[in-house]
């Protein structure tokens, strides 16, 4: 008879889950709320443990496992990413999982028919809990690797933040902003490139009724005045809740600023959208869009 041990199962998918969440996050260059990340991990674990007691139909479990992992997923990461971006983390995700789990019985099984005819001699040595020992021996193994992947990959130092500085009438204001793939965001009729930004970081920079037009999630313009409708863009969003408008606001200048020459500047032709998440922009103000830095 088995015997599984609740705990030890819930520590290693704990584990397990926050290295592949960390390393699909890396990759796509997602902000990582540490929150988040952990409560995802938890829902893991809670799931692992459950479906080593309740075992059924092996079709149904793999369905419901995929489930657990788009859960997961959109737990750590569905608040930061829109749809297609979503799904990309859930297959990075799974194949990490997928990875690090046939790395680790390898690397287990080659192990443990090494120490076969040394079980006492091990169990000295490791004080009698040579199993677990040896697991997390091979977790440190398989992260090793992963890092090396993540390296490879080239998610070092392509992590890219930016300050942009906005400017509007008399006042400006300088945020900063993390290059984000996922952010595909145009403005429909020219085509701009869209830098979404934390309201309450460009207050100072906006107009009052702006702000307030944006706030609201109202699509009546008569609170705004004629300059502001001016400048007043509608930008279409798709995200795992679905679409939606948001407001976006042409300023008299946008630039990015320099972070290696003190006093060098860019201008870009963009329109800033404003989208209040609740400050889950992962510590940043805004997010940038790839093609502004090229």
């Amino acid at each position: 008879m088995q015997v599984i041990y609740a705990d030890v199962l819930f520590l290693i998918n704990f584990c397990m889950d926050l290295i592949a969440l960390w390393f699909s996050g890396g990759v796509l260059h997602l902000p990582r709320r540490r929150g988040a990340l952990i409560l995802a991990c938890i829902i893991g674990a809670i799931y692992s443990v459950l479906s080593a007691v309740f075992s059924g139909n092996p079709t149904l479990s793999i369905l419901i496992a995929i489930g657990v992992a788009l859960l997961i997923c959109y737990v750590a990461y569905g608040r930061e990413c829109r749809r297609r971006v979503f799904f990309a983390v859930a297959a990075i995700f799974l194949g990490v999982s997928w990875l690090l789990g046939g790395m680790i019985t390898a690397f287990y099984s080659l192990l443990e028919h090494f120490f076969r005819d040394r079980e006492e001699i091990f169990a000295v040595l490791t004080g009698g809990e040579g199993r677990l020992i040896l697991f997390f021996a091979l977790v440190l193994v398989a992260v090793s690797f992963v890092g090396l992947f993540r390296a490879l990959l080239g998610e070092h130092g392509h992590r890219k933040t930016a300050r942009i500085r906005i400017k509007t009438h008399d006042r400006h204001v300088t945020v900063t902003g993390f290059v984000d793939t996922g952010n595909t965001l145009r403005e429909p009729l020219s085509g701009r490139a869209c830098v979404i930004v934390d309201p309450c970081a460009v207050s100072s920079a906006l107009p009052e009724d702006v702000l307030a037009f944006s706030a609201s999630g109202g699509l009546d313009p008569d609170c705004l005045s004629a300059e502001s409708k001016r400048r007043i863009r509608l930008v279409p969003a798709e995200s795992l809740g679905g679409h939606s408008l948001l407001v976006g606001y042409l300023p008299d200048r946008l630039e990015i600023l320099s972070e290696k020459e003190e006093g060098q500047k860019r201008s870009v032709d963009a329109v800033i959208v404003l989208e209040d998440r609740g400050g889950s922009f992962g510590g940043y103000d805004a997010i940038l869009p790839p093609v502004l830095m090229i």
